[in-house]
């Protein structure tokens, strides 16, 4: 489900179960993958827990709406609903990373000069 959160499609609310269905052919994928594998490459106990911690921040995230915003429109305490890099590979903003203000003064000048995107992905 989409749909515009403030006029002029300036924001962008996007339903958590759309989002979990997109990524759930790549999360089946690597959870085989690691299966798979236990007992071969991977220990019994690596992958459980590996795996209790994914499942977990799957439900947590079904708990949230996912919103494109423009970074000016970005609050404090609203958390990073992806990765996001400067073009020379730096991290500079980690999916479930909570925002502060400073952060977002930070995105603001990065967007400016065409480091990030001007709209990210946020979770509130």
């Amino acid at each position: 489900m989409h749909r515009d959160k403030t006029p002029g499609n300036s924001g962008q609310i996007t339903s958590t179960a759309a989002f979990l269905n997109s990524t759930q052919s790549k999360y089946a994928q690597t959870m085989n993958y690691l299966h798979q594998r236990v007992g071969t490459h991977y220990s019994v106990e690596v992958v459980d827990t590996f795996t209790g911690i994914i499942e977990g921040e799957r439900r947590q995230l079904g708990e949230r709406t996912i919103m494109r915003l423009t970074v000016n429109q970005i609050k404090p305490g609203m958390m990073f609903a992806s990765d996001y890099s400067t073009s020379y590979g730096l991290l500079i903003a980690a999916r479930g990373e909570q925002i502060s203000g400073e952060a977002i003064t930070r995105l603001i000048a990065l967007a400016e000069i065409g480091e990030i995107p001007t709209k990210i992905l946020v979770m509130n």
